[in-house]
């Protein structure tokens, strides 16, 4: 592991908090590159860790706040940016790339790998990981390889598409791909994916208010431009064949039926149906003998549950299943 460029900063213990925490920013080597990673992680031996994986164009340190509430109860958190993302890519032009070739297969090696360095660093400890949005699709597939490394995964803010729209999304990257270009930014591609998802939303709110309800939240969010790039077509594709491989259900069966599994979502999230397709998922888990299955829909809340208006009610619940779980092994 290359932690040649670590560096870290103190954060003041908030009211409330059981304990002082330090943030570290490191870079683990993969085969494009490296990956830029965070850990929040407090001053003592922490009581379990948390691994985040977060969704589409956007990056590890928009989890802070989340974060810093865990860490500050005991448990390490760490995150990465994914290829394409944050301080992953390379510079502004990789933003929104992400190889197509193997790229799903990809985006899961890359987490095995933050595992794997979290595993080395706290041996003792029970690790948890949480997947949101995008990351939650990576989450699920890395869960059929993998999920025998984890004691506990959480899904938050997911969704599914049935094939015929994956079909159809998958042929529209390999048309645009052969005359422009797996790099080129299609606005077709980015209205498939997000065309409907403000609908429900006040015209004022602007043009990413699924997102959060929370106004001037997304107003920072509006104006971070490694949360607004635009996907490259071989991007999107990554994206369509990570869903057509959970759409397939392929491998869903090696999942380990003992694995305890806590979704969460807004009932205001068009990413899954306004809470249908969070409770489907959580149904499927159950329908495959996975034994202990949580769901948690919040009325109201939009995509970014953690960052949400009642967002520290939603941090003390995933604190309190996490805690339960860590008890319980």
């Amino acid at each position: 592991m290359n932690t040649a460029d670590r560096s870290s900063d103190k954060h003041i213990q908030r009211k409330g908090t059981v304990t002082e925490m330090t943030k570290s920013e490191f870079r683990i080597p993969y085969t494009g590159g490296s990956l830029h990673c965070v850990t929040w992680a407090p001053d003592t031996a922490p009581v379990a860790t948390l691994q985040i994986v977060h969704g589409m164009i956007e990056y590890a340190k928009r989890y802070e706040e989340t974060a810093v509430y865990l860490a500050q109860r005991g448990f390490a958190v760490t995150a990465h940016d994914h290829p394409g993302h944050g301080l992953t890519a390379k510079n502004d032009a990789e933003l929104g790339y992400i190889p197509r070739k193997g790229g799903s297969e990809l985006m899961v090696e890359c987490v095995r790998l933050v595992t794997d360095y979290i595993e080395k660093t706290y041996p003792s400890a029970p690790h948890f990981i949480l997947g949101h949005s995008m990351g939650s699709f990576i989450t699920r597939r890395y869960l059929t390889k993998y999920g025998d490394r984890v004691d506990g995964a959480v899904i938050v803010g997911t969704g599914n598409q049935n094939r015929a729209t994956l079909a159809a999304g998958r042929a529209a990257v390999k048309l645009i791909s052969i005359f422009k270009g797996d790099r080129y930014r299609s606005p077709l591609l980015t209205g498939l994916a997000f065309g409907s998802y403000n609908k429900r939303c006040e015209k004022d709110e602007g043009p990413n208010a699924w997102i959060c309800s929370d106004r001037e939240l997304m107003k920072k969010h509006d104006g971070d431009k490694y949360a607004t790039f635009m996907f490259t077509a071989a991007g999107y594709g990554v994206l369509f064949d990570t869903l057509t491989y959970l759409a397939k259900k392929t491998d869903f069966d090696k999942i380990p039926k003992n694995l305890p599994v806590l979704v969460m979502a807004g009932t205001e999230d068009p990413v899954g149906a306004y809470g249908k397709e969070p409770a489907a998922f959580a149904k499927q888990c159950l329908d495959a003998g996975i034994k202990d299955v949580d769901l948690k829909l919040y009325e109201g809340d939009r995509h970014e549950v953690l960052n949400e208006k009642d967002k520290e009610r939603v941090w003390e619940d995933l604190f309190v299943w996490l805690k339960a779980h860590m008890s319980s092994l």
